[in-house]
């Protein structure tokens, strides 16, 4: 079933999805892996990685003028999700009326041996940029297509680094031959860089970048993880023989995966796919740099390609006092992706906001679980459950309700919104317990 209704109201694909037939008169790459149905359709096989490189470099140059290559072995952007995350962005920046002096960071795997080059090329580009947006990109891929995309829709100036030689040429290449050098400069980074290693840059994620600005508030930052670890990926991934990068399987046995089989090509390096404890792992060391940078970000962002990481990830913050948080979805063809903001500044605005102050602390071992959260006290909390409030597994619900705390600060009560009752009754049992 096609997610496009649900997918941004502003994104061009939502209410006219690609023409495929169109795409095949105008692109001859894409025509080469389209055949005619009987019932005199265009159909493409995008299980072929061929066709789903082909048609992202059609979309991407009749919809925004962006002729991009794609090399082989490299991953291919979908450009509906890609233009969904810089849409959200977007949205948050005019939520919050932030117009002027944006300066964003966008974060990769590759990011941590990239912040020294980085730190003087942000420098150069802040003395230029006149008011302008500026996003920094870091592990931008050889499609270059956050910076392009940010570029061309709104005006963003990026400072994008790469750490494979190849990636950064072709993204390099790809901005000038779309005439945006005066937007986006592409910066190689060594990825095994001695100097860097020894002065712990290998760890750093934002922190360590950031701190350089002590006189700089950036925007937002933006992060596209590797979703998998090393284990799930030799599952869901083999070795293509010709460009000695990783292609997914089409057919997976149902009784051992997690989701649907993925019914397009995906391949990769192996960099662009994985790391070390996954996306939780990854995100959680952005949540870690949050805490020491707070009010330094506006707003901090990541995706998530994996739902079962939104409990784990909302539970974290909702331990972290002063934090407000929201998650959305981002929908596009069968695919769902998400995506977490959180902020530390009061006035900062974020949509379906979730609040986490520190209002009842309860203890550990009590009841019967082994480990107790805090109760976070929200004006209007809406959640696509009420997980993050239990240290065990509830089952999924949608509940909305308001906590009104009482004027001699002596309690609180619960006033039921709409959504499922009994996960009311579930909470109000379980901070009862909490309080024998």
């Amino acid at each position: 079933m096609s997610l496009n209704r649900y997918m941004h109201p502003r994104n061009p694909y939502k209410d006219k999805p690609p023409d495929f037939n169109d795409l095949a008169t105008r692109f001859a790459d894409f025509r080469a892996h389209c055949t005619l149905g009987n019932n005199g359709k265009v159909f493409v096989n995008f299980q072929e990685d061929g066709a789903v490189r082909s048609l992202a470099k059609a979309l991407l140059k009749k919809d925004f003028d962006l002729e991009v290559d794609l090399p082989h072995g490299c991953l291919v952007p979908r450009v509906p999700q890609r233009l969904n995350y810089i849409l959200f962005v977007e949205d948050l920046l005019r939520l919050n009326q932030i117009k002027k002096d944006i300066v964003g960071i966008d974060i990769g795997q590759c990011f941590f041996p990239a912040h020294q080059l980085f730190t003087n090329s942000l420098r150069h580009y802040m003395h230029l940029s006149n008011n302008h947006a500026i996003t920094a990109l870091f592990s931008t891929g050889a499609s270059c297509v956050y910076a392009l995309l940010g570029a061309r829709w709104a005006g963003w100036r990026f400072v994008a680094t790469e750490a494979d030689e190849a990636a950064a040429q072709a993204a390099n290449n790809n901005v000038v031959r779309n005439g945006l050098s005066q937007l986006v400069r592409v910066v190689h980074v060594s990825e095994h860089s001695p100097s860097l290693i020894k002065a712990g840059f290998q760890d750093a994620l934002l922190f360590d970048m950031a701190r350089q600005f002590p006189e700089l508030q950036f925007s937002f930052c933006m992060c596209n993880p590797p979703f998998f670890e090393s284990c799930e990926t030799d599952k869901r991934f083999s070795i293509d023989e010709t460009s000695g990068a990783l292609l997914n399987e089409c057919a997976v046995d149902s009784e051992e995966a997690e989701r649907a089989p993925p019914r397009s090509a995906t391949l990769a390096r192996r960099g662009e796919l994985e790391v070390e404890g996954g996306e939780v792992a990854f995100i959680g060391r952005l949540i870690d740099d949050s805490v020491l940078l707070q009010t330094q970000v506006s707003i901090y962002t990541t995706m998530l390609g994996k739902k079962s990481s939104i409990t784990t990830l909302s539970r974290r913050l909702s331990r972290i006092d002063g934090v407000r948080f929201t998650v959305s979805t981002l929908s596009q063809g069968r695919t769902q992706r998400w995506v977490l903001a959180w902020t530390f500044l009061p006035h900062i605005q974020l949509e379906d906001v979730s609040y986490s102050s520190l209002i009842y602390e309860v203890g550990q071992y009590h009841g019967n679980f082994d480990f107790c959260e805090s109760l976070p006290l929200s004006e209007n909390r809406f959640d696509v459950s009420i997980q993050a409030y239990f240290p065990c597994y509830v089952r999924p619900s949608v509940l909305r309700f308001r906590v009104i705390q009482s004027r001699e600060n002596s309690g609180a009560s619960f006033e039921y919104i709409d959504g499922y009752k009994p996960g009311l009754y579930q909470l109000l049992q379980y901070l009862k317990n909490q309080m024998r």
